[in-house]
């Protein structure tokens, strides 16, 4: 066992520590799932039949009200939060790490508060995968444990900051996204909660309607805000509540959680359980080593999880959400980040009010006023901590009464006014809805809707049928050319898209997005003078100026203007003070000019604003000698992948080179790696020692390594164009052109791979899959899977997959055999 101290300050102490815990643990698919919603991600879909012990590393914060504990190996969640002052964990708590067939990958634990960044509805990518973390000791004396990571499959960004401090027993969780793409990305996070859960659980969600009826009695009269009353699996979200709060309080151990945050930013409030019956207990020893059931109450940043938002390019966003332990209240009529309160009227004349605070307070006034009279009826000096409830019974005739409490410096803490909750119902789009149909469902911007929304939902061929009916109805409609231009884009067919969009423009020279997607395939295309003066008209526009500018500084570093790309990119934060990408490549011209200590003073901004950003590891590692900081780069080829991207985009082939020859020196080997290395090397015009890195890429693994981003396109085209019997190249080409929806494309590929003498498993199952969806060769298909069962027997989803080909062509006997 060992232990790492990180800080002890201000009654805040945040430490590393190994624990032991049985774990079953999960068998990593080889398989690459293109039609998933999660590649480039491998399937964690099975697991060991028996149980080891294995050592996490779990860290620590803790002060006198709180102990929070993460595992940053097993997701980006706090893992435990135990109150000390009710001697009981906050959220559901497990020892036994056994994950079930429940999250889009597989794997998944009930455990904790879980943070999930999507780009579709679902737990996260990374629930049950290691992601990155840092500590950081705050002015103020508090501490924080970041936790963050990369969402490969929408180029979104998380920092998760969660801070703790000495006089509170809030759990304050500040959640910063950025979009690291230069194009709009599907986007949808939701907190969720796992709290154990008894007969005497209620929900109190401050609202009137729900997705399945009103609240919380519903049209039947069944209390809904009761676990008990819900028999079978149940998602209930709230439709029209406009207050900030929501929580669940457990009657039978007269404790329970809030949650507070901005509605307006933090809509979502959701409850879910298995249900009471025999069927949805059944789940509680599958998902707890206590066999105690549990519920979720999530806070999301969209209304429900049906809504899949998309993120501008280059953007950024924060918001914070607080969780804190009640107790002894017997209910909630009101929380907001400070104090929750319960308030009970007794006959006319009393009033009982329970106190929990989330935060000390010493010489407090707790104040009842008469507002029809215009006086105050109570006043008390108070002194408040969350480790005692504050009960009061008084007496007061008021008709109209508000209660307060306020610190000894004036402030406000808490203001309540016995008013009923705050409700309203959302907007529904009409095409949503049931509206008389006066023409509007045939138009062309009806259909475009419906692409859009399809694209949100990443069914990109019906989306495409969408744009293309619309045209049907109006040939030059500019918005669906837009969205077929950007749809051209994503699937790396840049002059595709140059022609929908210029077409777009013919109609709507003004449309500010056509315009941009067009610069982006221009630079695509290698026509940088063109995208240039594209991006000064776009300059015209204010919507896209630091995306303008960003891209300007990017051109004038391609041609090492470092000193005109200085100030584009000094332009770019001025429009958007929070566009990362801008500040750290405002970094890199300035190291590249010798300007040191300003670099220094921007990548100082850039830990401010996303701390675990890989192109911010990376500056920071050519900037300085860090160990700390290279060790969590180099930890994974991805981060370095990612990196390297970005140094390539922009021309500066020479740091992309020295990341990626510090990546192999540190054993970190992969195909991609030799070939964004050789790629960059041939842009600075080494073509021999370009090819060596082909050459040596051909000889590594290609188990799991799944491209996916455009610009491995043009670095996988280099490679095959290179080296004319190459065979790792050809597969990966198919690998991504298949995901990026070039299917007969990728097919060609692997079959280019197979004839250049590449023998496995993987390639004769992508080949058989392409038979069976795209050409129904039923015959070929049956071969080549079977000649992949042939290479690797073992692979239970070969089996699976050839039984679904059997099935669909009516050979019933070949399925049984």
């Amino acid at each position: 066992m060992w232990e790492a101290i990180y800080l002890n300050y201000k009654g805040v102490k945040v430490w590393k520590r190994g624990v032991i815990k049985p774990t079953y643990n999960v068998i990593e698919d080889s398989l690459p799932y293109f039609e998933s919603k999660h590649y480039p991600y491998t399937k964690l879909n099975m697991f060991s039949s028996e149980q080891i012990r294995i050592r996490y590393g779990e860290v620590v914060m803790e002060n006198d009200f709180l102990r929070l504990t993460f595992i940053p190996d097993l997701g980006a969640r706090i893992f435990s939060a135990f109150d000390k002052t009710s001697k009981r964990h906050i959220f559901n708590y497990i020892d036994l790490i056994r994950p079930t067939l429940i999250a889009a990958r597989g794997a998944w634990i009930a455990v904790g508060l879980e943070f999930n960044l999507c780009s579709f509805p679902s737990h996260t990518v990374d629930n049950f995968s290691p992601v990155d973390y840092a500590v950081r000791e705050n002015r103020d004396g508090s501490a924080s444990v970041i936790l963050g990571n990369l969402n490969l499959t929408n180029n979104i960004e998380y920092n998760i900051i969660i801070t703790l401090k000495s006089n509170s027993s809030r759990i304050e969780t500040e959640i910063r996204t950025f979009n690291i793409s230069l194009i709009p990305e599907r986007y949808y996070f939701w907190s969720n909660a796992a709290i154990p859960a008894s007969y005497g659980l209620k929900i109190f969600y401050p609202g009137r309607r729900t997705n399945i009826g009103s609240f919380p009695i519903d049209e039947n009269g069944v209390d809904l805000s009761l676990y008990k009353n819900y028999v079978r699996p149940t998602s209930l979200f709230m439709l029209d509540s406009e207050e900030d709060f929501f929580a669940a309080y457990n009657y039978d151990h007269g404790i329970g959680v809030v949650h507070v945050a901005d509605h307006n930013m933090v809509p979502g409030k959701k409850f879910w359980t298995w249900g009471v019956s025999e069927d949805g207990l059944f789940w509680k020893d599958l998902l707890s080593d206590r066999g105690v059931p549990y519920i979720e109450i999530q806070s999301g940043r969209f209304l429900t999880q049906g809504i899949v938002g998309l993120v501008n390019p280059l953007s950024f966003e924060s918001w914070t959400e607080y969780w804190y332990p009640i107790k002894g209240l017997n209910g909630l009529t009101f929380a907001n980040k400070n104090i929750a309160i319960n308030v009970e009227k007794i006959g006319k004349e009393k009033i009982k009010v329970a106190i929990s605070p989330a935060v000390k307070y010493e010489n407090a006034k707790l104040e009842v006023l008469d507002l029809k009279r215009g006086m105050k009826a109570y006043e008390e000096t108070i002194n408040l901590s969350p480790d005692v409830t504050v009960v009061r019974e008084l007496y007061a005739e008021i008709e109209q009464p508000m209660l307060k409490i306020i610190s000894s410096n004036g402030d406000e803490i808490l203001s309540w006014d016995f008013r009923d909750y705050k409700t309203g119902l959302p907007e529904t789009p009409s095409w949503e809805g049931e509206v008389e149909d006066w023409g509007w469902k045939s138009s062309a911007e009806e259909l475009w809707l419906k692409g859009v929304d399809s694209f949100k939902r990443e069914y990109f061929e019906i989306a495409k049928r969408f744009f293309q009916r619309s045209l049907e109805k109006d040939s030059d409609f500019s918005k669906s050319l837009t969205w077929l231009g950007l749809i051209s884009y994503i699937s790396g067919l840049y002059a595709d898209a140059e022609a929908y969009l210029r077409k777009a423009l013919r109609r709507n020279p003004y449309d500010e997005d056509a315009r941009y997607y067009l610069c982006l395939a221009l630079m695509a295309l290698g026509r940088d003078y063109d995208a240039e003066r594209g991006l000064w008209k776009l300059y015209n526009f204010a919507k896209n100026r630091s995306l303008v500018f960003y891209l300007l500084g990017v051109l004038k570093t391609r041609l090492n203007l470092y000193a005109e790309a200085e100030e584009m990119f000094r332009k770019s934060i001025v429009e958007n003070g929070s566009n990362l990408r801008a500040f750290t490549m405002l970094s890199a011209v300035l190291r590249k000019q010798g300007k040191h200590r300003e670099a220094l003073e921007v990548l100082e901004k850039c830990y401010e604003l996303m701390s675990l950003d890989y192109l911010v590891l990376a500056e920071s590692c050519l900037l300085l000698s860090d160990e700390m900081l290279e060790s969590a780069l180099f930890a994974s080829y991805q981060k370095v992948l990612e990196a390297s991207k970005e140094y390539i985009f922009a021309g500066l082939f020479d740091d992309a080179v020295k990341i990626l020859e510090e990546t192999l020196n540190r054993r970190v080997k992969n195909p991609l790696i030799y070939y964004y290395l050789g790629y960059a090397l041939r842009k600075m015009g080494w073509i021999e020692e370009a090819r060596k890195c082909y050459e040596n890429g051909e000889k590594e693994g290609i188990e799991r390594v799944f491209p996916h981003r455009l610009i491995e396109i043009d670095i996988l085209k280099d490679v095959v164009d290179a080296l004319q019997e190459c065979q790792v190249a050809h597969y990966l080409m198919g690998n991504v052109l298949f995901y990026r929806g070039r299917w007969e494309e990728a097919l060609k590929e692997w079959e280019k791979a197979l004839q250049n003498g590449l023998q496995n498993a993987i390639l004769y199952r992508n080949i058989g899959l392409s038979y069976s969806i795209l050409t129904n060769e039923w015959a070929k298909a049956i071969e080549a899977y079977e000649k992949a069962i042939e290479l690797s027997p073992k692979s239970q989803m070969l089996y699976v997959e050839l039984d679904d080909i059997y099935s669909r062509i009516g050979l019933f006997s070949e399925r049984i055999g």
